[in-house]
């Protein structure tokens, strides 16, 4: 998993939500402000997720483990109806 201890975080991020890349991903070849949406959560009080990332074209860039609050800047709040 790449990340590491982040600070308390002020909104907790769930399954669907949509997020943007605020801080490079050692390792990968995610561009900095890119956009995904977390499609597994591991452990919510680790900040421990799967984001799948995608360009402006919607098509995936990669799945990614993320770990840390620092990388992740929630955009769109997932709602279930």
């Amino acid at each position: 998993m790449i990340g590491g201890q982040g600070s308390v975080r002020a909104a907790m991020l769930h399954e669907y939500d949509v997020v943007r890349l605020k801080k490079e991903l050692p390792g990968t070849a995610v561009p900095l402000s890119s956009e995904g949406t977390i499609v597994h959560v591991h452990d919510a009080d680790a900040q421990a997720y799967i984001v799948e990332f995608f360009d402006e074209n919607g098509k995936t860039i990669d799945h990614c483990d993320v770990v840390g609050d620092e990388y992740l800047e929630l955009i769109w709040e997932y709602k279930e109806q």
